[in-house]
Order: C-alpha cells, then structure tokens, then sequence
C-alpha cells in the first residue's frame, strides 16, 4: 500500500464520518495485535489490571507498506447500531497524558511509531485523571452482549484530507479487567487455588505471630506490676522488721518476727 499521489484525491470526500459494523467488516484488516493480547478459545483478550505483563500495555502493528505520514486511530465497538458510542482513548504508551480528542480518537504521526506498533496503556492514572483503557463491561449496555468486542480504526491523512477508503483495522478482541478463575485452563486454576492456599496459610502464621506478640507484651507487664507489688510488701516487711528488732524479747515480738521473716514470701523474689 504505497502513499498516492495528494492530488488523486482532489475529488474524493475528504471528510471524516463515522464507520458502521457493515463498513468494518468490510474493511481490510491487516493490523495485527501484539504485545499485551492473548487468545483463549479463539478469542482475543486484553487483560487491563494485568499491568506486569509487557509493560501494562497492549499494541497493534501496522503493515510495513502502510506509508502515510500521519494517521487517525480509534477504537470502535464492533456491533450493529454503535457507531455513535464514543470508546475513550487511552493514553499512547509511556506517556503521562491523554493526547488531544480528534473525531473521537487521536492523531498519530508515522514517525512516532517504534517498527510500526502502536503501543497504548492499559490500566494507569495521574492526578486523579484515567490515561488507561476502560474495561468492556463498561459498554454492556450499548451491545447487549456479556463481552463487548473492540477493533483498532485507522485512517490514513494527507494534508488535512480523511483516506476513508485506505482505512484499515485490527481483528477484534475483548477488554477485561482481571481473569476470571472459571475460564482459565485447569493448570491455571490448580496453580492460583495453590497460591491462595499458601496465601492463606502464610496470612495465619502472621496472624497467630501477632497474638503471641500480644500475648508476650500482656504477660510482660502483668509481671512488672506484680513485681511492684511484692516489692512494696518486701519493703513493709522489713520497716516491721526493723522495729521489732530492737524491743524486748517476748512472745509477740518472736511472732512478729517470725510472720515478717522475708522467705516466707519467696515467690516475690
């Protein structure tokens, strides 16, 4: 797909418009998804929440002879009757703001892209403002489907004139925020039931730690009171001692003594 010459399209309707299901799928799409989509069951998912994986972005390469100097891209519902539904852009990878809106999707520039990819956020945030996608379920209501599908939109630009008939698009695909444990593969499901178990165990060994912590700490200040304690008694004892030791010697004072000897109050050591 060589870049025609500017004045070919003198003639042609220049405007940007809105493509139905009907035009989408007749368009031709050879924009292929990469980095930060897997296929399960034939499907095509973006994982949003998934952020470790490949850079919490997902990316779409265009064709090598796919020339133009600059570009309109947007992201569409793939279903009848919502061509009107505005699908908010993320922002461009690695970049910490959301590109001016332009007919509902963004202008791309050919020599920013890294060997034709076009590399978009998928889950992120700055001051309060949302740079990544939106999750499908948020169009539920648009498509009456349990699983919104989405393709890629874009449409070359020469000079300030729309290619509508040059546009291109990506194979559909589906936004979720997170997986689901009952659509992974059994090997998957054994391996996060295992995690959560361990995450469990690990969670109660933390929990019984701290209860002894608190149980030690408890025990440590019930002794220091009841080391005050024996030793006011000691002291008492003693003053009883010290004035009994200098009187007569008789009967009361021999029981006195003997009922303020300190080893009878041993556990107070």
């Amino acid at each position: 797909m060589s870049m025609p010459e500017e004045d070919v399209w003198v003639d042609k309707d220049d405007r940007y418009y809105e493509t139905n299901i009907r035009q989408l799928r007749q368009m031709e799409f050879s924009i292929n998804l990469n980095a930060g989509f897997e296929t399960e069951n034939g499907v095509h998912h973006v994982y949003r929440n998934e952020k470790h994986n490949n850079g919490g972005q997902f990316a779409f390469t265009l064709p090598s002879e796919f020339e133009y100097p600059k570009f309109h891209v947007k992201l569409k519902l793939f279903h009848e009757g919502t061509e009107s539904v505005d699908v908010p852009m993320p922002a461009v990878s690695k970049e910490l703001r959301l590109r001016t809106c332009v007919n509902g999707g963004i202008i791309l520039n050919n020599r920013e892209l890294q060997e034709n990819t076009i590399a978009l956020t998928k889950y992120q945030t700055k001051y309060g403002v949302r740079l990544g996608i939106r999750p499908g379920s948020d169009f539920n209501t648009y498509t009456q489907a349990k699983f919104p599908e989405f393709v890629l939109q874009v449409i070359p630009i020469l000079g300030e004139k729309y290619l509508m008939d040059e546009a291109i698009r990506s194979p559909s695909f589906v936004l979720k925020s997170k997986r689901q444990a009952r659509f992974l593969p059994e090997s998957k499901r054994a391996s996060n039931c295992k995690r959560k178990r361990e995450i469990g165990i690990t969670n109660g060994l933390v929990s019984y730690a701290k209860n002894a912590d608190d149980t030690i700490a408890r025990l440590k200040r019930e002794l220091q009171r009841y080391q005050a304690e024996c030793a006011i008694v000691r002291n008492h004892f003693e003053d009883i001692q010290n004035q009994i030791s200098g009187q007569p010697s008789t009967s009361l004072s021999i029981g006195l003594l003997f009922g303020s000897d300190l080893k009878v109050f041993a556990p107070c050591e």
